[in-house]
């Protein structure tokens, strides 16, 4: 749960939307099976929520180059990967978690900077400092 409100507070200091703020707080629930699409569709939000927490979602065997044109074609979606990649790259955050955990974290935030490391007018100075924090790890 901090995290998810670590990804809200970053949301909310990069100047986020109302919608921005109500997709961050749902953006990892698809992927992490914690709601379903189903539930999403269902769900009495507004549709611009709904758009942003289904692009924040990796499906399954999806292709780097898909996932990345969905969050930077989906208008709001970068603003919120990029405060959950901020927060993913927090040492402080790292240092919390147990080994396997920080391991699947550190990895897969490397993943998702990779993703984001491309000569791109969008990539932004919290995205920057978190692809030097992930390849002052490696």
């Amino acid at each position: 749960m901090k995290h998810v409100q670590a990804v809200v507070g970053g949301a909310r200091e990069l100047g986020g939307s109302r919608e921005q703020i109500a997709a961050a707080w749902l953006h990892d629930t698809l992927e992490n099976d914690v709601l379903t699409r189903e539930w999403l569709d269902s769900a009495e939000l507004p549709q611009a929520v709904k758009a942003l927490v289904d692009a924040m979602a990796e499906r399954p065997g999806e292709s780097v180059e898909s996932y990345t044109r969905r969050i930077l074609t989906t208008n709001g979606a970068f603003l919120i990967k990029d405060a959950d990649l901020a927060h993913n790259a927090d040492p402080q955050r790292l240092a919390l978690l147990d080994e396997p955990t920080r391991k699947r974290t550190t990895q897969r935030e490397a993943h998702d900077a990779a993703r984001a490391a491309r000569p791109d007018s969008r990539i932004t100075p919290t995205v920057r400092l978190a692809l030097r924090r992930t390849r002052g790890r490696r």
